[in-house]
């Protein structure tokens, strides 16, 4: 393991103890009289992220959603090939 991948190791492993070992860092902006409003949760499951935009603000006022995969330790560098092969 080069020194990269212990860092993200390492980061991962504290992100999870941070954030009760979630899979997923959602991050979603919504628009308000006042300027962007930023939430960030975080996540199990992708199916997760459809009740948190029900629960709103009303998603005609969301401006972004991202998700991202958050815990992964190798997978930053996994390309597509690699994981049909595990």
């Amino acid at each position: 393991m080069d020194r990269q991948q212990s860092e993200v190791l390492v980061m991962g492993k504290i992100a999870g103890q941070i954030q009760g070992k979630k899979r997923w860092k959602v991050f979603i902006v919504y628009r308000t009289e006042s300027g962007p409003l930023d939430i960030t949760h975080y996540v199990n499951e992708i199916a997760e992220v459809h009740d948190l935009i029900e629960r709103g603000p009303h998603w005609d006022c969301l401006v972004s959603c991202t998700i991202t995969r958050f815990q992964h330790i190798t997978s930053e560098t996994l390309t597509v090939e690699e994981a049909e092969q595990l």
